[in-house]
């Protein structure tokens, strides 16, 4: 398998740790909105913040269920990680076997 294709530890540790820094930033913006959402309500009154407020609360659920997404996808990857890593080193081992079984004159 070329190198260039090979999946690698650093680079899988490297997407996890980029979706874990999403998920935090994504955590971060959640709260600072929640945030300014009760500050408002305590300040503003009628139909238009009813509105706002009801249009908001949808907004925060869906940024919730990103979040919720993103953190499993999370956890799925650390799993995955180990998991492709033990695959690529089984096929590397079943792959030099055969070396020997389709090449009996070549030296292996």
């Amino acid at each position: 398998m070329s190198s260039n294709m090979r999946n690698t530890e650093r680079a899988n540790q490297l997407a996890k740790d980029a979706m874990t820094e999403a998920h935090g930033t994504c955590s971060t913006v959640y709260t600072q909105i929640d945030y300014a959402r009760d500050f408002l309500r305590m300040n503003w009154t009628g139909h238009a913040s009813s509105t706002y407020d009801d249009a908001l609360i949808l907004w925060l659920e869906e940024l919730r269920l990103i979040t919720n997404d993103m953190n499993n996808m999370i956890e799925l990857f650390g799993g995955t990680e180990r998991a492709m890593i033990a695959m690529e080193d089984e096929n590397t081992v079943m792959g030099s076997s055969w070396l020997k079984d389709l090449n009996p004159n070549q030296a292996g």
